[in-house]
């Protein structure tokens, strides 16, 4: 192979496509002057298997590095949420939920991803405008 896993560097590829995974190996192998094509490639970056089988390990190793869910929306800011809706969207992943958080908060630990997390919520709550209302209407007394 004329590229390595590890130079292929997934964290920055924004998501596990086929087609985008594709375009990461093409790249490198086209910086590397390489003289076959993704096909070869990715079978000798995997010990020369099956073609099919190195695209599936290719994405999956991608999905590993990078994380399996590209976005997703909270209804409050807090682990549990957090999880909650992560993990309703791991579909084709290669791992679980507390492997997804640490791949998505690049950490190495679910105690470090947790804390990665926090510190986003505390910042996204220190934005937050926030109003002390102390005389809005008489039955709120």
């Amino acid at each position: 192979a004329c590229t390595t896993l590890e130079e292929l560097s997934f964290r920055t590829i924004g998501e596990c496509s086929t087609r985008n995974v594709k375009n990461r190996v093409e790249e490198k192998m086209k910086a590397n002057g390489c003289d076959h094509n993704y096909n070869t490639e990715i079978s000798l970056l995997f010990d020369n298997t099956d073609t099919d089988e190195a695209k599936t390990e290719i994405t999956d190793r991608c999905k590993r590095e990078f994380g399996c869910v590209v976005n997703f929306n909270l209804n409050g800011c807090d682990y549990n949420a957090i999880m909650d809706e992560v993990g309703g969207r791991l579909r084709n992943c290669p791992h679980g939920i507390e492997e997804e958080l640490q791949a998505m908060t690049n950490t190495g630990a679910i105690d470090d991803a947790k804390v990665f997390l926090k510190g986003i919520c505390d910042e996204i709550f220190e934005n937050v405008d926030t109003s002390s209302y102390t005389d809005i209407d008489s039955r709120f007394d």
